[in-house]
């Protein structure tokens, strides 16, 4: 009679253990999204931020906008930009920026350029302030939001 209680209480034990497991469950999917691309425009004139004997450090001022309905983080910009159609080189940055959704941040962008590529001539027209700039390249977006599952998604993108 002892050992059937024994074993009746082991059965109730393993039966009250895979009921909580059970209520716990496995976790549920989440929810799949497609990002949208982000919308970059400038928002002011480049400026020179440092100026060296062989070239010069611009700072590019990025306005993003993240059309999503969920928070994104702006993982990487690829640029090539011009100013006076001088060509100032590819550029890579990797701001690491989180945008909530459908919210719009500033994002400024280190450019450095050389003198010897005719970088002075670009430093003088951002100095002057008649530098026609134009920005063409990829971002890479990222989900920021835990509670959806999406791809990252590289766009093109040009700003004239």
């Amino acid at each position: 009679m002892m050992g059937q209680l024994k074993a009746g209480f082991r059965v109730l034990a393993a039966l009250a253990v895979a009921v909580s497991l059970q209520a716990c469950g496995a976790p549920q999917p989440r929810e799949r999204i497609v990002l949208q691309p982000v919308d970059l425009m400038l928002q002011d004139a480049p400026k020179v931020v440092d100026r060296g004997l062989t070239g010069a450090t611009l700072s590019f001022p990025f306005k993003v906008t993240n059309p999503n309905a969920t928070s994104v983080t702006l993982e990487r910009l690829n640029l090539n930009a011009t100013i006076n159609d001088k060509a100032l080189g590819a550029n890579t940055a990797a701001p690491a920026v989180r945008i909530g959704p459908n919210e719009t941040v500033i994002v400024p962008i280190k450019y450095d350029v050389s003198f010897i590529s005719g970088g002075m001539a670009v430093v003088d027209a951002i100095t002057n302030q008649n530098a026609a700039v134009a920005v063409d390249g990829t971002a890479k977006v990222s989900n920021a939001d835990n509670r959806f599952d999406a791809d990252p998604l590289e766009h093109p993108f040009q700003i004239k």
